[in-house]
C-alpha cells in the first residue's frame, strides 16, 4: 500500500478519534513552509524523509543520538515519520491522549537527515529511520498543556541549525586488517554501527588527509565488520571516520 494511502487511513482514524475522544486531549498542529534544505544549504529535502516532533521539561531539546534516542533524560520522542513531500513537512495534525500528553514544557519539530548509501531517505526500523545522521530545528513550536497546540504555517529551518546526531554512546570503529591488492587498498574495519554513515579518509601523510570518493558500505548489525575499498594512489595514510553532515 502507498504511504500516502496509508497517511489518508491515518487521517480518517484520527478524525474518528477527535469525534469520541477525550475532550482534553491535545492536538498538536505543525507543518513547514519549505523548501526545506539539507545541511548543505543547495539539496532540497527528499520525499520521504523523516520529521520529529519532540518535547523537552526545558527550554530547548537536547537532540538525539543516532539511535534516534533523546541525549538529555527527560525529554521525549512523540512522532517520528517520513512525511516530507514536495521539498517541506505537510500540514499534520497529532493527537496525544490526555492520558500522557504533557501539561508544561515545549514541544519542538525537527527535520532528519536519513540518508543512507543510496542517497535516498532511510526506511523504517521498527518505527524508526534506521540511520540518523543529523538533525535540524524549525521554528515550529508551542507549549504542553491541555487543549490545541497550533503551530505557525509558515515556521523554517533554523539558519544554521544542523547537527550530528550524538554518537557519545557508541564505540569508536577501528581497522583491523589492511591489504594491497594490484592498485586497490583493502580495509578492513570493525566495530562500525548500523545507525551511522562511514567513509575513508586518506592523505600522503597525517596532515593532509581528505575523504576518499567511494561508495559507502551498508552496516546491517550493530559492531559488525565492513571491507573499504579504495584506490592504493590516494595515499600512506588511512583512517576511518563518519561520513560528513553537509556532504
Amino acid at each position: 500500500m502507498r504511504f500516502e494511502k496509508k497517511m489518508l487511513m491515518l487521517t480518517a482514524l484520527c478524525c474518528s478519534s477527535m469525534a469520541f475522544g477525550d475532550a482534553a486531549n491535545t492536538l498538536v498542529t505543525f507543518s513547514t513552509k519549505g523548501p526545506d534544505y539539507y545541511a548543505d544549504g543547495k539539496t532540497q529535502v527528499l520525499d520521504g524523509e523523516w520529521y520529529a516532533l519532540c518535547w523537552s521539561p526545558n527550554e530547548n531539546f537536547g537532540g538525539l543520538d543516532s539511535r534516534c534516542q533523546p541525549v538529555v533524560d527527560g525529554d521525549r520522542l512523540y512522532l517520528m515519520a517520513p512525511l516530507a513531500r514536495g521539498g517541506h513537512c505537510p500540514l499534520v495534525v497529532f493527537q496525544l491522549d490526555s492520558q500522557v500528553a504533557p501539561k508544561n514544557g515545549n514541544f519542538s519539530l525537527y527535520l532528519l537527515d536519513t540518508r543512507g548509501v543510496t542517497g535516498v531517505p532511510s526506511p523504517s526500523a521498527e518505527g524508526k529511520p534506521a540511520i540518523l545522521n543529523g538533525t535540524v530545528a524549525t521554528t515550529a513550536g508551542g507549549q504542553g498543556g491541555t487543549g490545541t497546540i497550533a503551530y505557525n504555517p509558515d515556521s523554517q529551518l533554523v539558519k544554521g541549525g544542523w547537527h550530528e546526531s550524538s554518537t557519545d554512546n557508541l564505540s569508536q570503529p577501528s581497522i583491523t586488517g589492511f591489504r594491497i591488492s594490484g592498485d586497490k587498498a583493502i580495509i578492513k574495519v570493525s566495530g562500525l554501527h548500523r545507525s551511522v554513515r562511514y567513509n575513508v579518509f586518506c592523505g600522503e601523510d597525517v596532515k593532509h588527509i581528505s575523504k576518499a570518493p567511494l561508495t559507502l558500505p551498508e552496516t546491517a548489525d550493530e559492531n559488525c565488520e565492513a571491507q573499504f575499498i579504495v584506490n592504493a594512489e590516494q595515499g600512506r595514510f588511512f583512517r576511518i571516520g563518519r561520513e560528513p553532515l553537509n556532504k
